[in-house]
């Protein structure tokens, strides 16, 4: 008699836990993998793939950005 247990997992660690459990106990393993709708951590990934249109480069906007900061000393009344 064949049993058949469904275990669902979103952590590669834990996948590889029960891979390797399975092995140690001679049973036959059988994965299927499905994407999701992406998360927020997937989400900042692809913005940083993102192909930007502009007539400056990346390091030129960096630097625009850290010029327009206004990081000096400030009075400031409380």
């Amino acid at each position: 008699m064949t049993h058949t247990i469904t275990i669902e997992t979103h952590n590669q660690d834990d996948l590889l836990l029960f891979r390797v459990l399975a092995e140690r106990l001679g049973l036959r393993l059988q994965e299927t993998h499905e994407t999701e709708a992406t998360g927020e951590s997937d989400a900042l990934q692809m913005l940083n793939n993102i192909d930007w249109q502009s007539d400056e480069t990346g390091d030129e906007l960096n630097t625009m950005l850290r010029h327009a900061r206004s990081l000096g000393a400030r009075d400031v009344q409380l």
